[in-house]
């Protein structure tokens, strides 16, 4: 097994060689440069052929020893608000465990929840895609789903390292991140999409008219496939209900418990509102994270921070400070220049080129992750409709797509804050999203097109 990641890497350093040394000429040497250590870093991070931290660090390294980009740009993760999300998100997480208020959640839900293991994954799923409706961002989603996740997969009796346990926590994650492409403020991306939609386009979409568009195919029919890959992909079977531990210990106060829910709600309260209030999730986390290091409030244990594993911190300041070096070298732009007037569009061939421009954003959010596509490519909306004979309403629709499915955990940030706080690692979210997009342009994008042709967005 070991013989396959170590192929993986060498494949991508003999490409990232042949690049530092017969740099195409349209390329920038920075660009070539970006390029080499881009496929790198990458295929470290998806194989796990080295710990995660050791990667981040050697990227931080290389980096800045080659000169790629400017120091602000290489280390501008450490100041982003995903970083900050993710400390708030450790300390909550660990005062959660501290007070067994994950328990006590845990133990309620566990009690109404069918206990066998497919109804476990698909309730995990469920409760992920539920947050979506009345909880706009995805990453404060995360940060409240996953000690929940976790608590409930101690109280079935999956330890560290069961696949149980990987795939209750999964559920949540990307049943939270699927599902919110169907509903319109629920995610970043779909908010880039109506920005530019109204910035750009001089048109607007209501909320109703791109959940019929997006929630029964990318939505519903995307959770369901993603609920049979976990299901099949990690078999397990739960511990009997009566055989489980009581995971609340007896002494613990019950008054923690409820201090620290109500922390949580105020934080959940905010969150849901930061389209009033306008403060970046990150902070409301960081606000809560810092009041539970409080001394004397007792919602963490002594010397917390030394606690703390900053394994996450570092693999995400590494992965934005790798996209940030993306955009700083133009790389990204670069090969968009190059390769869109390149695609094959074909008059009167409405399947194809919806294919064509659905594959086209999936590839680009590999280098500018999700929300970018929009970014990007809604711009260009006029241009495309033009060439290929489509309404902006089609070629928008079809830019969701697009943004829908990515390859990649580094391309969708809740994605991968989630996975860093549950414990899991990159190759194995990696395998399970390059599974679930494999399936997705098999079965979903077909269905899609079909939906959207049978509600006139698209040409039939």
């Amino acid at each position: 097994m070991a013989k396959f990641p170590a192929a993986v890497v060498g494949i991508a350093t003999a490409f990232a060689s042949l690049l530092l040394i017969h740099s195409p000429a349209w390329l920038s040497a920075q660009a070539s440069a970006a390029a080499a250590l881009s496929l790198i870093t990458i295929a470290l991070y998806a194989t796990g052929l080295v710990a995660e931290a050791l990667t981040s660090l050697l990227f931080f390294l290389l980096a800045m020893l080659f000169v790629i980009a400017p120091a602000p740009v290489i280390f501008s993760g450490f100041s982003s608000a995903a970083f900050w999300i993710i400390f708030g998100g450790l300390i909550l997480g660990l005062a959660i465990r501290h007070t067994g208020l994950g328990e006590q959640v845990a133990r309620s839900l566990v009690r109404v929840m069918p206990s066998g293991y497919a109804q476990l994954i698909a309730g995990a799923v469920t409760v992920g895609g539920l947050f979506a409706f009345f909880m706009p961002g995805s990453i404060g989603r995360v940060v409240l789903l996953v000690p929940i996740a976790l608590a409930v997969a101690d109280r079935v009796g999956f330890d560290a390292g069961r696949n149980g346990r990987v795939a209750i926590a999964l559920g949540a994650i990307l049943g939270t991140q699927v599902f919110s492409i169907g509903i319109l403020p629920a995610n970043v991306p779909n908010a880039v999409w109506l920005g530019s939609l109204e910035t750009i386009l001089n048109t607007d979409v209501s909320y109703f008219t791109y959940l019929l568009w997006n929630l029964p195919v990318l939505g519903l029919f995307r959770v369901i496939l993603l609920t049979g890959l976990l299901i099949w992909l990690l078999p397990d079977q739960p511990t009997s209900q009566s055989d489980c531990p009581d995971m609340i210990k007896k002494d613990e106060p019950k008054r923690m418990q409820w201090h620290l829910a109500g922390v949580l709600l105020i934080a959940l309260l905010f969150w849901m509102t930061d389209g009033y209030h306008g403060i970046s999730p990150a902070w409301i986390a960081l606000a809560a994270g810092c009041y539970c290091l409080i001394p004397g409030i007792g919602l963490v244990p002594e010397k917390p921070l030394a606690k703390i594993d900053i394994q996450p911190l570092l693999f995400v300041a590494a992965i934005l400070g790798l996209g940030a070096m993306i955009r700083n070298t133009g790389l990204a732009e670069t090969l968009l220049n190059r390769s869109l007037p390149m695609l094959p569009f074909v008059a009167d061939a409405d399947g194809w080129n919806f294919a064509l421009l659905a594959a086209a954003g999936t590839l680009l959010s590999i280098l500018t992750t999700a929300p970018g596509v929009p970014a990007i490519l809604m711009p260009l909306a006029p241009e495309l409709a033009a060439q290929i004979d489509w309404s902006t309403d089609a070629i928008a629709a079809t830019i969701v797509v697009g943004y829908s499915t990515s390859l990649l955990p580094y391309q969708l940030p809740p994605v991968l804050i989630g996975a860093q706080l549950a414990g899991i690692s990159v190759a194995t979210v990696t395998k399970i999203l390059l599974i679930h997009s494999a399936l997705s342009f098999l079965l979903a994008f077909p269905l899609q097109y079909f939906w959207l042709t049978l509600l006139d967005v698209i040409p039939g």
